[in-house]
């Protein structure tokens, strides 16, 4: 097949699905991208080496492309502001539909409507209303209770960051913090992006036993996140977390959760994102394309931090300690 076929292809796919959906349809291409790069760099080490490790398992960081881990505030200060701006701006779309906010009253004004785009004449773009409906079934109720837990997750570790994280000397690629900064703003957008335009009013009576579920299981994993992170924090030097020349001083952690995996923090983190699902009522595939994100990305750093323990701890490292699942991986 040569270009040009490639890009009739492209051209057929993309002018046959209205706007909307579109814009959904990128979203979860977006983590089906970051899904299979992960899988394929773990699969060869010199790739692992260079874009997926870092903190403690990144050895010899090089100045150009590596930059500190503590630069994982920008992460949750970027997301806070971004949950926060569409937090406000679902609220107008629910409540003041003629609010002049852009962003979701433009995808929902041109929902339906084919962009025919011409990507053999530099991308050009006539919009032409499509007569199939295309819509999404997550009610606006769940978009708003996820929205909502979402903003306090970033809101989270974001004080977190500041005021209990003791961060190190040690690196990440630059790599990695582009992905995370495009991770916080990408699922954001996909907790409501699904509820736009589908004819659903908004309702407190639609809540249901599914909705309470999701709820508590977020709040659960929040706490117990927190708990890690200050456990994790206790471990280190009482140093001002403004000291740029902390030095990375290990120990290992054994308790409470600790002492059935190596990694509840990210554990914690894949049942938050679970539970948003939950809450969803497994209507919103983004969100879907999320929690697999969240399992394969942490999971490949929980398995990294297993085998540096062990090598780090040897004989005094617990051995029916799991990675990330306790009692099973």
């Amino acid at each position: 097949m040569d270009l040009e076929s490639i890009i009739i292809q492209c051209n057929f796919l993309l002018n046959k699905i209205p706007f909307g959906p579109l814009v959904v349809y990128f979203c979860r291409f977006y983590y089906f991208v970051l899904i299979t790069a992960v899988i394929i760099t773990y699969a060869f080490p010199i790739l692992r080496e260079h874009f997926i490790v870092f903190g403690k398992l990144l050895n010899n960081p090089k100045k150009l492309i590596h930059v500190p881990k503590k630069w994982f505030t920008y992460f949750y200060i970027v997301g806070l502001i971004w949950s926060i701006y569409l937090l406000i701006e679902y609220n107008f779309y629910l409540f003041k539909p003629s609010s002049k906010l852009p962003l979701l009253q433009l995808i929902s004004k041109y929902w339906d409507y084919n962009l025919n785009i011409n990507m053999k004449s530099l991308v050009q773009f006539n919009l032409q209303e499509n007569n199939e409906s295309f819509t999404f079934k997550q009610l606006p109720l769940e978009s708003l209770i996820i929205l909502v837990l979402m903003t306090f997750h970033m809101l989270r570790r974001t004080l977190e960051s500041f005021y209990v994280t003791k961060f190190s000397d040690a690196k990440m690629h630059f790599g990695h913090f582009l992905v995370g900064i495009t991770f916080y703003i990408f699922t954001s957008f996909s907790i409501v992006i699904e509820s736009i335009n589908n004819n659903i009013a908004f309702s407190f009576k639609d809540i249901n036993a599914c909705h309470v579920l999701g709820i508590i299981l977020c709040i659960f994993a929040q706490s117990q996140q927190y708990w890690c992170h200050k456990f994790l924090a206790s471990l280190r030097p009482d140093v001002s977390p403004g000291d740029k020349n902390i030095k990375a001083v290990y120990q290992l952690p054994c308790r409470r959760w600790f002492n059935l995996v190596d990694s509840p923090q990210y554990l914690f983190e894949i049942v938050i994102y679970f539970s948003f699902y939950i809450i969803s009522i497994f209507k919103n595939q983004t969100l879907l394309f999320v929690v697999v994100w969240t399992i394969v990305n942490l999971g490949v750093t929980a398995y990294g931090v297993h085998d540096w323990y062990m090598k780090k701890f040897k004989d005094n490292y617990p051995k029916n300690r799991k990675r990330i699942i306790p009692f099973i991986f």
